[in-house]
């Protein structure tokens, strides 16, 4: 609030403010969705963010991890330069059948073999939430947004792990790309609350 000219403030939405506040008190020890909530408040006392505070932005915050609001904040900041996907264990058998192994697949920051179901039920959080779209039909025209997935470390341990693994078929561990954005409900919580 300090940033914001006094001209701008204005007295808060009762319906954000007082739930937010109520809310807030429940999550003193995570960080994260702590400041989401402060944030939310001062958004609903800035004439600049009043049309896009929402009231059940309280309700999202307090459907989040912290995980799912540091990759919220990861994909916010990254919304122009990365792509996502699926890691699939193709088959080649000459009938193209694959198996998933991580579906929705973010280059996210401190993702490896062994919390990767965590930070895939994160992005289905996210989606379910409204906030974030995937669509596995489509994929960016800019093979750029697709390197830091190829070059993850979780795809190269599994493809490690995949190689050494004896099998009656030959198989290949293989980013099958998506494109993703974030929805306008998602940037307007983006802008309030991150």
């Amino acid at each position: 609030m300090a940033k914001v000219p006094s001209c701008d403030v204005i007295e808060p939405e009762l319906n954000i403010a007082g739930p937010a506040l109520e809310a807030a008190k429940y999550y003193i020890e995570h960080e994260e969705l702590r400041k989401m909530f402060a944030k939310l408040i001062a958004a609903s006392m800035n004439k600049g963010h009043i049309e896009v505070a929402h009231p059940s932005f309280v309700e999202v915050i307090k459907q989040l991890s912290p995980l799912d609001a540091r990759t919220l904040h990861f994909l916010s900041n990254n919304r122009n330069s990365i792509g996502c996907g699926s890691i699939v264990l193709n088959v080649l058998d000459g009938q193209g059948g694959h198996v998933p192994i991580v579906h929705n697949f973010f280059p996210l920051p401190g993702l490896n073999k062994d919390n990767y179901l965590s930070y895939s039920a994160s992005i289905d959080n996210l989606v379910r939430l409204g906030l974030i779209y995937i669509d596995i039909n489509r994929s960016f025209n800019n093979n750029l947004f697709y390197r830091s997935l190829e070059e993850h470390q979780l795809v190269r341990d599994l493809r490690v792990m995949y190689s050494s693994q004896p099998s009656g078929a030959a198989t290949r561990v293989e980013v099958r790309k998506s494109a993703w954005e974030i929805t306008q409900f998602g940037q307007n919580f983006c802008s309030c609350c991150l």
